[in-house]
């Protein structure tokens, strides 16, 4: 080893050095596909049809590999995934108290913009009689500073705080909402993800009053009613 370049030195007996003559060539390298890539090729088939197919020779010239059992396909695996079923029934006690727990949830965009502009509807539905009032928003956005409105008007008028509020991931979850309810001490409980009949009490809502609307069209298109006679259409839809 050179101490000066710090490289290692080679002592050869002779200096020249000979020249073959270069041939084109190509080396070539045969495997045979395992399960996982035939799993791939026709489309993440089962591999109890892929073995099929190789053993009972259904495409031509299909050699496979059996000697390791194929890895769990990733893409399979959540493209099959399932959840368990949400129960109809709630699971846990009623509400004993006004405003002990309240569910609110968004329901928009309407077919059509009402009189004063407003395309949405946030339903607030009071567990304890399932009283629900049904406040119109021009957007989503508007939907926490018209609900912390709508609190102070009703905690005002009965005297009483609310509790726990139950909501999905929509527009009610922010930063500001988040320390608005911790300023109040309001227990702010979330849904899971993609589970809207964790909170199908304001589902149901959704449903009931968008039912009796259709209804009410219906009728006032059919038979031509006044403005007096289609607030009593309106009360028979909500009786019926």
């Amino acid at each position: 080893m050179s101490a000066t370049h710090h490289l290692y030195c080679v002592s050869l007996p002779s200096t020249s050095v000979t020249h073959v003559p270069w041939h084109p060539s190509a080396l070539y390298a045969s495997c045979v596909p395992d399960v996982m890539t035939w799993h791939c090729h026709l489309g993440h088939c089962s591999v109890q049809s892929i073995v099929d197919m190789a053993w009972k020779d259904a495409v031509e010239g299909m050699t496979i590999d059996l000697s390791s059992a194929p890895p769990k396909c990733t893409h399979c695996m959540l493209g099959k995934q399932t959840h368990f079923p949400v129960p109809k029934l709630w699971e846990g006690p009623k509400a004993t108290k006004r405003l002990e727990r309240v569910f609110v949830d968004l329901c928009g965009p309407m077919p059509c913009v009402s009189r004063t502009g407003r395309l949405y509807a946030m339903h607030v539905i009071n567990d304890f009689f399932s009283y629900v009032w049904s406040l119109p928003l021009r957007s989503k956005g508007d939907a926490s500073s018209v609900f912390q409105l709508q609190h102070k008007h009703v905690t005002t008028q009965t005297d009483l705080p609310l509790k726990c509020l139950i909501t999905d991931n929509g527009k009610l979850i922010s930063k500001s909402m988040h320390e608005w309810c911790q300023s109040l001490g309001i227990d702010h409980t979330v849904t899971a993800p993609y589970t809207s009949a964790q909170n199908g009490h304001a589902k149901h809502v959704h449903h009931m009053i968008l039912g009796c609307h259709r209804r009410l069209r219906v009728a006032v298109g059919q038979t031509g009613l006044t403005h007096g006679e289609e607030k009593c259409a309106l009360r028979e839809c909500w009786r019926s």
